[in-house]
């Protein structure tokens, strides 16, 4: 992916390619790979904190999502087509300072991985839920906070 230059590219989620599980930093975390008409696939991390979870919920709803709480099926996801931004920036950890990729369905997210993959998606909800104290999907599901 480091030849893929910065900008906006359409695309639609790939069907079935979300993975959850926790971040590097320990983080409840979606990942769907969105395959752009220009460059191809790009993996789109959606970060399901307190503070984001609304975020990615509209996220995901703009992709087609349907459904009213998060599982494997994801009723939709495929649907829309979306505009996927990609940026790059400085970062720096132990291995020392390097550009990396960030890619986002219109706001910020990291190229990574997940540190652990999950298949239970109804204790991933429940979990995401538990800590947020917000329902992650449905009716009550929050709404942005722009």
């Amino acid at each position: 992916m480091a030849d893929i230059q910065a900008g906006d590219y359409k695309g639609k989620v790939v069907t079935g390619s979300q993975r959850i599980g926790l971040s590097s930093a320990g983080k409840d975390t979606m990942i769907v790979t969105v395959n752009c008409k220009d460059i191809g696939p790009v993996d789109v991390r959606l970060a399901l904190s307190e503070d984001a979870i609304a975020y990615s919920l509209e996220k995901l709803r703009a992709c087609g999502w349907t459904g009213d709480r998060l599982t494997k099926e994801m009723p939709g996801l495929d649907k829309e087509e979306v505009t996927v931004r990609i940026k790059y920036e400085s970062f720096t950890d132990a291995k020392g300072q390097r550009m990396v990729m960030k890619s986002d369905i219109l706001s910020g997210a990291i190229g990574f991985k997940l540190e652990t993959e999950e298949t239970d998606w109804d204790a991933f909800a429940a979990r995401v839920q538990a800590k947020t104290g917000i329902p992650v999907a449905g009716a009550n599901a929050p709404k942005p906070k722009f």
